[in-house]
């Protein structure tokens, strides 16, 4: 289950002039052109990446609900948690300051 505090945290993609994405039915490639790097995408992931490069800050509950249409799961909100999580690993995103 997820904190409060962690359900509160804010998501930004700061670096979106450096990231492309592009996307195929199953699945995604993200290419960091200021790291060269190249980064195969589940479509979910992408679907969250595609949100976080159209706007500048998202909550997770904020994403899951924006990706689900609806109000979220708790389940839904802990898959994009990991997503973001993963891409904060990767240096793609930031978590703003509470």
């Amino acid at each position: 289950m997820n904190s409060p505090a962690t359900l509160a945290a804010r998501w930004s993609c700061r670096r979106s002039a450096d990231l492309s994405l592009r996307r195929w039915p199953d699945g995604c490639v993200l290419f960091d052109e200021a790291q060269g790097q190249l980064q195969w995408l589940t479509a979910a992931s992408g679907e969250v990446m595609a949100l976080l490069l159209q706007c500048p800050e998202w909550t997770s509950v904020e994403l899951a609900q924006a990706l689900m249409g609806e109000t979220p799961t708790e389940d839904d909100v802990e898959m994009v948690e990991n997503v973001v999580r993963h891409f904060r690993s990767l240096n793609l995103i930031d978590r703003l300051p509470v």
